[in-house]
């Protein structure tokens, strides 16, 4: 379901943008939302969460959004602080998952392995944007590697889904 979300997401940003000429922002904001609690919601199946902290975990995307847009009124801008803060929450959720010892089969392990890179990289990606835009070396050199990444990890879900699917 994450995959699906943030494929349907992208993709609609990229529809907005460039087929009908407006702001995809809205979008991206409502998309963090529910990628976050998507995440959480398949990380807790594993790790067995107590009820208390889920739903704290639940809530904080919810109240970052709300911060967010109506603090820093940034509905119709980048969403940093949703971006930041749901890829520091679910990478440190999949790394606390990763190094307990449970039992994950290896094809889940491997899954989990490449979310939890693909949130990292993104995490320190959007902590360091605001670096980025304004420095044309960066932009030039770092932007190209990283949507190469996601571009390679993307198909990996893809193919991860399909396989799964076949089965």
């Amino acid at each position: 379901m994450w995959f699906l979300t943030k494929s349907i997401a992208d993709l609609s940003c990229l529809i907005a943008y460039k087929v009908f000429k407006c702001n995809f922002f809205p979008v991206f904001h409502i998309s963090v939302i529910i990628e976050n609690i998507l995440m959480v919601v398949y990380i807790s199946d594993f790790l067995k969460i107590q009820s208390i902290f889920k739903k704290v975990l639940f809530t904080l995307p919810v109240f970052i959004f709300g911060l967010e847009v109506f603090f820093y009124g940034s509905f119709f801008d980048l969403n940093k602080i949703g971006l930041i803060s749901n890829n520091a929450i679910v990478s440190i959720l999949l790394l606390i998952l990763l190094l307990n010892q449970l039992k994950i089969e290896k094809r889940e392990f491997l899954l989990i392995l490449n979310l939890f890179v693909f949130h990292s990289i993104s995490f320190v990606y959007f902590l360091f944007d605001h670096i980025r835009r304004y420095n044309d070396y960066i932009s030039e050199n770092i932007y190209p590697v990283y949507i190469v990444f996601v571009v390679i990890l993307n198909l990996h879900f893809l193919y991860f889904v399909w396989s799964r699917r076949k089965k």
